[in-house]
């Protein structure tokens, strides 16, 4: 079912649009072209363009690079180990 052309949107719901918009065309491009990678720049510059402050971008690519970081596996113990605070 379509949605009606006329519906007006709250902020929640653009969001979650936004979001499901861009885990689609991720899908569609990691079919159509694996291996296909973007500079924080480029990632800017579309969020940008979607009206995302590039802050929030950076801020959210440090949290990628620590997340990765937190969840590799301690050789010692064999599994992941969380930083100390």
């Amino acid at each position: 079912m379509q949605p009606d052309d006329g519906r007006k949107f709250n902020d929640e719901e653009v969001a979650l649009i936004i979001k499901r918009a861009a885990e689609l065309q991720q899908t569609e491009q990691a079919e159509q072209q694996p291996g296909h990678t973007l500079s924080l720049a480029e990632i800017e510059q579309i969020a940008k363009e979607a009206g995302i402050d590039p802050r929030m971008i950076r801020r959210a690519a440090q949290g990628i690079d620590h997340h990765t970081e937190s969840i590799r596996p301690n050789p010692w113990v064999g599994a992941p180990t969380s930083p100390k605070r």
